[in-house]
């Protein structure tokens, strides 16, 4: 028997409209009320009225997805997301073609397209470089009736048919402003530790930082900028070469991974006096929060960005809807500190 959803609000003690706008992600629900209405339709077996249309409308379901993702432990959470959302949805059809790289070398990411393209995706979300190569690839793509999700990071000038992420130019401020809170009279000589120029979202939030602080009237100086690769191995021996060249740096603002190499430089040269602030909440984030080598980190809903890019392929593939421009979807901006971790 088909399982409405008028079933679901009984089981779960809410309305049906409330239901109603959790299962098709409209106005704001409570994430309690929401996770359990998630819950319950999920163990009910509900099923969208539109299922076996889209089954025999669209065969080909399948979604290929480029992340840059080996050594790289931030997006583990965003794969944990997709999986999620595969969970949901495979009865849908949908399958998943995942091809993760390792780091930010323009052919790898051109060549990993290419392997998706191969693969016969109709549905590409693609955590990518910000160049011009690739940014003619994807939009010969959306011009060949290809749905284009840009997942966690932007492609200027690119043809697509949203974005799932976070905004950087907020993340960049936010930390900027929690720095204004917590330094009110020394100067701020700051290291920035990116992970590539040629990934939007790292400039983005540069960016940002720079403007915030500008705005708060911080006497501080970007002492240098160094570039990771979003590797901690690398990470923790810039780190190590602008201390020794620059002694006088006490503050680091790390726009993007390599968090625990940078830490483990500041370690090893016993500079813990350092600011420095960070994102995302890893494996290894609460014990250096904890012992306040870092003092907060700005989240981004890794778990959510996953889910979401996944949920609106299905979406535009089922609807033929490769054509339209769909409402980017901005995940909040979380600032987490020892005490609530």
């Amino acid at each position: 028997m088909k399982v409405t959803m008028q079933q679901i609000a009984d089981a779960a003690n809410v309305s049906r409209g409330t239901v109603d706008r959790v299962l098709h992600e409209r106005g704001h629900v409570s994430e309690d009320i929401k996770n359990k209405i998630k819950k319950i339709a999920k163990d009910l077996g509900y099923i969208p009225n539109n299922a076996h249309k889209v089954i025999s409308k669209n065969p080909n379901m399948k979604i290929g997805v480029l992340l840059p993702s080996l050594n790289n432990a931030f997006f583990d959470l965003l794969v944990d997301g997709m999986q999620e959302a595969l969970r949901e949805y495979k009865h849908f059809g949908i399958e998943l073609v995942l091809k993760e790289v390792d780091g930010y070398e323009e052919t790898v990411h051109l060549n990993a397209i290419d392997y998706l393209i191969k693969n016969e995706c109709r549905a590409f979300c693609l955590a990518t470089l910000n160049t011009d190569l690739i940014t003619k690839k994807i939009n010969n793509l959306y011009d060949d009736k290809k749905v284009i999700i840009l997942v966690n990071t932007d492609v200027e000038r690119a043809k697509r048919y949203c974005y799932v992420g976070p905004n950087y130019l907020q993340n960049g401020a936010t930390s900027a402003k929690m720095l204004s809170l917590l330094n009110k009279e020394d100067k701020l000589n700051i290291l920035i530790v990116n992970g590539s120029r040629y990934m939007f979202g790292h400039t983005k939030r540069i960016e940002g930082f720079n403007s915030e602080l500008r705005k708060s009237n911080i006497d501080y100086k970007i002492v240098d900028v160094v570039e990771s690769q979003d590797s901690d191995e690398m990470a923790k021996i810039v780190t190590k070469k602008a201390l020794d060249k620059y002694p006088h740096i006490n503050c680091i603002y790390i726009a993007s991974a390599g968090t625990y190499g940078v830490c483990e430089s500041l370690i090893h040269k016993n500079r813990q006096d350092i600011i420095v602030t960070a994102y995302d909440i890893l494996d290894n984030t609460p014990p250096l929060l904890k012992s306040n080598i870092l003092k907060f980190v700005v989240c981004q809903e890794p778990f959510r960005q996953g889910y979401q890019a996944i949920k609106r392929a299905y979406y535009a593939l089922s609807l033929d809807a490769f054509y339209k421009k769909a409402e980017d979807l901005i995940t909040d901006t979380i600032i987490k500190i020892s005490t609530n971790i």
